[in-house]
């Protein structure tokens, strides 16, 4: 009789052990989840200040230009030359038609780091302009009077 009792106390502990390691996993999965929760909620929250960032730099250049930055290339890296710049044609005074397609916020242009033109989930923000409100001759944004 003391072996079988010796066998349910072993089966016992088992169970115990088992229920333990349950426990302690869905402690771990929890903690897991809500730092997931968290780090949402902080890329979520860090749009808007990033955006009146970009909406201040913006305005900041049409008061000094009298025109809308043409958007800056998309395709290139970062550290390539020209990243981040502004696709002014000298010539024409107009963007350049092709880099509208895949055309980005020209930080570099607007005096911003590249981080400021990207989104809170580390995209670079997308930045369209009607080429008239970007044209150097024609003005339409020239709010001076």
């Amino acid at each position: 009789m003391d072996r079988a009792r010796t066998e349910r106390q072993r089966g016992g502990v088992l169970v115990a052990a088992i229920a333990v390691l349950a426990v302690v996993g869905l402690a771990v999965f929890a903690v897991a989840l809500l730092r997931t929760g968290e780090r949402t909620l902080a890329t979520v929250t860090a749009a808007p200040e990033r955006l009146a960032k970009l909406d201040a730099a913006l305005a900041q250049f049409v008061a000094q230009h009298r025109r809308l930055p043409c958007p800056a290339r998309g395709t290139l890296a970062g550290s390539s030359a020209g990243a981040g710049t502004e696709t002014l044609n000298s010539a024409t005074g107009q963007c350049q038609p092709a880099n509208q397609q895949d055309g980005v916020v020209p930080w570099l242009t607007l005096g911003l780091s590249e981080e400021d033109g990207r989104d809170s989930w580390n995209g670079r923000i997308s930045y369209r302009v009607q080429p008239s409100l970007a044209s150097n001759l024609m003005r339409l944004m020239d709010m001076s009077w």
